[in-house]
């Protein structure tokens, strides 16, 4: 944590981006400049940690930040990992945190990236909703960095969808007093957060990239791996065995998805795609529905909207 005696300043890379524009025979005017942020570097007395938003910046879904940092001497900081916490204070005063896959190693040059899959944006039509707040801890060093990017709503595909669980698939959500002596701890559906990291291929090929996180608490979205175990050592714990996730375009032929890696998992071979791409998710048999019921006609598949696969 960044001492008391510890001065930490933040200066901005600045983008000027000018647009000029050409009418007729008109010699060409310059419109104002548009300055956008792209670029923010910290530095204490040990580190300077220089973060970079992604393409077009932040928004809900995946979200990768390019993160490089060096030492007091300006020197590349090689071969470590830090730590990335997202956490959203809303504006009613509650937090929450965000499923995320944390940063890479540094290379040599000091680089790494971080990734964050944002489960809102920090306002919609022009009202607040929250503030997010990604923590970034420099491995080996007590330094915490505090860094409030702003997410914007998705544009085009759907980012984000949402499966629950059934009566033996609960996490708790609060405990109550019943007594002096008793209480009684209140639980909700578990939720699994699909999120669309995009589609690829042409025409009766397509592939899409999925990645899945459990909801165990406010503060924690582990990712959805083979033989995972949530909320362990508690009575909401869930040993997974079996996970089967399939893709469809017509919501009755399906595509099974192969996991790869840390929660992200493949569809290939996807054909008739064109405005919906439909999700289903079953675990250890039971079926994950959009409201945490049993499984039927309406609610055993939920679907991303799309405007990628139309071309």
């Amino acid at each position: 944590m960044i001492t008391s005696n510890t001065i930490l300043k933040a200066t901005f890379t600045i983008l000027a981006t000018c647009l000029l524009m050409a009418c007729g025979g008109d010699d060409s005017s310059a419109n104002d400049k548009v300055l956008e942020q792209t670029s923010f570097i910290y530095t204490s007395d040990r580190h300077t940690l220089t973060i970079t938003l992604p393409a077009g910046g932040p928004t809900v879904g995946k979200s990768v930040f390019s993160i490089n940092i060096k030492d007091a001497n300006n020197l590349a900081v090689e071969g470590i990992t830090p730590t990335m916490i997202p956490m959203m204070t809303m504006a009613a005063g509650h937090k929450h945190s965000a499923p995320h896959t944390g940063c890479s190693e540094t290379d040599a040059d000091g680089n790494a990236d971080c990734t964050a899959y944002f489960l809102m944006a920090s306002e919609m039509n022009n009202v607040a909703i929250g503030v997010w707040d990604l923590a970034f801890t420099l491995a080996k060093a007590s330094e915490v960095i505090h860094f409030t990017p702003t997410v914007s709503a998705p544009i085009g595909d759907t980012a984000l969808v949402k499966l629950k669980g059934g009566l033996n698939d609960q996490i708790p959500t609060m405990t109550m007093a019943t007594t002096a002596t008793d209480s009684m701890t209140m639980t909700e559906s578990r939720s699994y957060f699909i999120f669309n990291n995009g589609i690829s291929g042409m025409d009766d090929n397509r592939s899409v990239e999925l990645f899945v996180a459990a909801k165990e608490s406010m503060n924690n979205f582990p990712a959805l791996t083979q033989n995972a175990v949530l909320n362990q050592d508690t009575e909401h714990q869930m040993t997974i065995t079996t996970v089967q996730l399939q893709v469809s375009s017509d919501n009755r032929n399906w595509t099974q998805a192969i996991y790869q890696r840390k929660g992200i998992w493949q569809a290939s071979g996807i054909s008739d795609l064109t405005e919906t791409l439909y999700i289903s998710l079953t675990i250890d048999g039971e079926i994950k529905t959009t409201d945490g019921e049993v499984a039927g006609a309406n609610n055993a598949s939920a679907a991303f909207t799309l405007s990628s696969a139309v071309m």
